[in-house]
This record gives C-alpha cells, structure tokens and sequence, in this order.
C-alpha cells in the first residue's frame, strides 16, 4: 500500500469556537461551515483538510489518507477484513 499523505483529519473540541479563532486567526485557514455541526478548514484545492467535531472530549476523532490509487485503497480494506460497499452520494459527500 502506497500511502500519499495525509488527505484529512476529524478533531473532537470542547471548545470549537476557540479552535475556529485559531485556525482562522493563527493559522490562516479558511472556515468551510456544515449544516451538520461540524466545521471544516481548507487549506488548499480541497474542500477541507481538519473537520471539527463538538464534543465532550479533546482529541482524534478520525483520519482520512490519501493512497495511490482506488486499487490500492480496496485492497487495504479488503485485507483489513473491511471490504469496501457502495454508499450513496449524498453520504459520501458528508465525509468530504
């Protein structure tokens, strides 16, 4: 498995409205806001690189890498013992 980067991460906040001040603020981020209840960050082409999830804890939620290819990503899961299944868009687009 060829592992690119890293394509995302999912941070749980006590306090998400001071991490948006740093991020946007500090950091120089761009603020990408979700009827979900999450925010997201972009820092270049991507739609969002850190999602922050409110939350009664601090700390990684979730990480998304980039692999090489499709192929890659199926047989990693596959061999994982989590083989990959269709979703719908509108689900998709929400890990986006």
């Amino acid at each position: 498995m060829d592992i690119q980067q890293l394509g995302y991460t999912g941070l749980n906040s006590t306090g998400p409205a001071a991490f948006r001040s740093y991020a946007t603020d500090v950091l120089g981020l761009a603020e990408v806001r979700s009827d979900t209840g999450r925010t997201g960050f972009r820092m270049d082409s991507f739609e969002q690189r850190i999602i922050i999830e409110p939350s009664d804890v601090d700390g990684g939620a979730y990480y998304g890498w980039q692999l090489g290819s499709g192929d890659e990503l199926r047989a990693a899961a596959t061999s994982a013992g989590s083989p990959p299944a269709a979703t719908s868009s509108s689900r998709a687009g929400t890990r986006t």
